[in-house]
């Protein structure tokens, strides 16, 4: 493989690392400081998996985004897997959502990170 892109961090949980990049230092900077993390240290954040299909928070709560944009995220393909531009939004509750898309308007929800508390 080759070397990571621009811009890189990533997203560490129990069953899964993602690879995650910006298009530029800055919103990697905004990115790491919405999700309270560290800058240049190690540009490695820690949560965890949920794939379940609600959109809403465990406590049925109606989510406040806290930060939001487009990113890239590699897919699970192994090494050779490609970065696909996706679509996140942080809310209070510390989930991180993606979505899939090009446009806001034909855009789908397809994950979702718990991060750690």
């Amino acid at each position: 493989p080759g070397p990571e892109p621009p811009y890189y961090f990533e997203v560490i949980t129990p069953s899964r690392t993602y690879a995650l990049s910006a298009d530029n230092s800055a919103e990697v900077d905004e990115w790491l400081a919405a999700l309270d993390l560290p800058f240049g240290v190690s540009n490695r954040a820690c949560g965890k998996r949920d794939t379940s299909a609600s959109i809403g928070s465990s406590a049925g709560a109606q989510l406040v985004e806290v930060h939001s944009g487009w990113m890239r995220k590699k897919g699970q393909g192994g090494i050779f897997s490609k970065m696909h531009k996706r679509y996140f939004v942080l809310y209070d509750n510390r989930e991180l959502h993606y979505f899939e898309g090009t446009t806001m308007e034909n855009i789908v929800r397809t994950g979702r990170i718990r991060m750690a508390q």
